[in-house]
């Protein structure tokens, strides 16, 4: 019985000093002061993260905030999409650009290959929806 009591005891000793040790990570909370990054921060609406073999394309849809639309009596919103482009297993960021205003987007159709993602883009009030391209390379852009 004593040494099950002590294997026992042993156990539960290493269990805590494991939990104690593998959690000793020191924790802070900063405050980000950067108004641009602030604004943008708050403004995201969703994030997609979308990947080809050799691109790594992540998009932010960003609300503009109530009456961006000007829209007579409402206070309808319009959003831009901010996207960056990296290669594939990079963290930094080789472009980094902003596009819109839009109405009501949507992005309704994806297509990789290779070094480029296309992205079909449906925009606009309900009764004249626009389809566009959006061709997304490393350094290049495109709003078709």
């Amino acid at each position: 019985m004593f040494t099950k009591t002590k294997t026992l005891f042993v156990i539960i000793s290493l269990m805590f000093i494991f939990l104690k040790t593998g959690y000793s990570q020191a924790v802070w909370v900063e405050e980000i002061i950067n108004k641009d990054a602030t604004k943008i921060l708050v403004s995201v609406e969703s994030f997609s993260t979308e990947q080809s073999k050799e691109l790594l394309v992540k998009i932010f849809k960003l609300n503009n905030g109530f009456g961006s639309a000007h829209l007579p009596e409402t206070d309808e919103t319009t959003f831009n999409y901010l996207i960056t482009t990296s290669v594939y297993d990079e963290d930094e960021a080789k472009k980094v650009v902003t596009i819109g205003p839009f109405y009501n987007p949507q992005i309704i159709k994806k297509t990789a290959s290779g070094n480029t993602i296309t992205f079909v883009l449906q925009h606009g009030i309900a009764k004249n929806r626009k389809n566009h391209k959006l061709v997304i390379g490393l350094n290049k852009i495109a709003y078709q």
